[in-house]
């Protein structure tokens, strides 16, 4: 952690937990996620890790 601070432009200090989340979040749909995180199911996979925004209409 350390090294990756000071070589890089982080600003925080990150933990394997969030390098997992952003793995599972930035895979391209749900099934690749489930493989890459290695899930038996994909719900856990959507419940836990899939945490795209979702876009909304602007109120008028």
């Amino acid at each position: 952690m350390r090294r990756a601070l000071a070589e890089n432009d982080l600003e925080a200090s990150f933990t394997q937990h969030d390098l997992r989340a952003k793995v599972g979040n930035d895979a391209e749909n749900d099934a690749r996620a489930q493989e890459l995180l290695s899930h038996s199911g994909v719900a856990v996979t959507r419940q836990h890790y899939r945490r795209k925004n979702k876009a909304i209409r602007p109120v008028k």
